[in-house]
């Protein structure tokens, strides 16, 4: 089976989204053929392909995989998938874990079913997208950076062809600029496309990103602006706590958070490890590396140079024991 001339630039739209952020949402009208669309898509990257959809299509997309001569790896209804008791996924804590081989494409058919916030559904696919965490404790080692300043980025605040972040309102509402290093310039230019996605899907449904201030009230227009936008923006919309408008927040801490503690425990490191150590670990490799302690402590936003002298312990465990010189050792006699 092939797809008619007239649905071939739709195809292709939705694999260019999909490669560009990993997610590609088909909101098109009835009559474009949405599932032939998305079965060619699959085809394309290599036909492992899961669907999720009511129990009443079910033969209307094993009937297109036939035409297409792909073997999905399963074609599911709601109600079946989040009782738990299939070999494609299960709960643990609340949280949906997906047991599919790996790169399998997951087609979500009706996502309106998973508007509800919390939802069984709709925590099977925020679960099935994911939070961009790899990335996000990347840049508090690299940059040395508080776990809420990577989180807090807009779009503006990032400059991709100087290689540096502005930090905004940093502790103490101060503002920094810090180098962004190269090797991590491809991941976040792929985040910025993953955002773009969310924005153009809440540029549809005309949802704002909460600003600083009152600056929303000064600039009506700017938090439903491109420049605005958040680097890592939520799964999910909230409610404005203090005006109740339906708006897109950013990533919460506690993804973070819980990403390094799970990380921890896999690798084996016992105690209390928080992504504040990262910061900790970016200023003692530094210092080590014979790193300016004044240029040191401007780009980790300390208002006071004795707060950054405190990575300088690494000075200290340079200086060698007299005991180590010593060949010769008599025993130690009391009194």
């Amino acid at each position: 089976m092939e797809l008619y001339d007239w649905q071939k630039p739709h195809a292709n739209k939705l694999e260019e989204a999909l490669r560009a952020g990993g997610v590609a949402v088909d909101g098109s009208d009835t009559g474009v053929g949405k599932t032939v669309c998305a079965v060619e898509v699959a085809k394309r990257g290599g036909g492992k392909v899961f669907v999720v959809c009511p129990k009443a299509v079910i033969p209307s997309w094993t009937r297109t995989f036939d035409a297409f001569g792909i073997t999905p790896v399963g074609v599911v209804n709601y109600e079946k998938l989040k009782m738990g008791n299939t070999p494609f996924g299960h709960w643990e804590r609340q949280k949906w874990v997906w047991t599919l081989p790996e790169g399998t494409l997951i087609i979500w058919d009706e996502a309106r079913r998973c508007k509800a916030t919390n939802s069984q559904n709709a925590k099977m696919l925020r679960d099935s997208v994911g939070y961009p965490t790899r990335l996000i404790v990347r840049l508090l080692y690299a940059c040395g950076l508080r776990v809420s300043e990577p989180l807090n980025l807009r779009i503006k605040d990032i400059d991709i062809d100087n290689s540096r972040l502005t930090i905004r309102e940093a502790k103490r509402n101060k503002d920094r600029v810090v180098s962004l290093p190269c090797s991590l310039l491809p991941e976040i230019q792929e985040q910025i496309k993953r955002a773009r996605k969310f924005y153009e899907l809440d540029a549809v449904d005309k949802i704002p990103v909460p600003l600083p201030g009152l600056l929303a009230k000064k600039y009506p227009s700017a938090p439903y602006a491109w420049q605005w936008y958040w680097l890592f923006p939520s799964a999910k919309t909230c409610a404005h706590p203090r005006t109740g408008e339906t708006v897109r927040w950013r990533v919460h801490e506690a993804n973070v958070q819980k990403c390094v503690r799970e990380s921890a425990r896999k690798a084996g490191l016992d105690g209390a490890v928080t992504p504040h150590n990262l910061r900790h670990s970016y200023a003692s490799h530094l210092i080590e590396r014979g790193v300016n302690i004044k240029s040191l402590a401007e780009a980790m936003g300390h208002s006071s140079i004795l707060t950054t002298s405190g990575y300088c312990h690494t000075d200290a465990l340079s200086v060698p024991s007299p005991l180590s010189s010593l060949s010769v050792l008599g025993p130690v006699s009391g009194g």
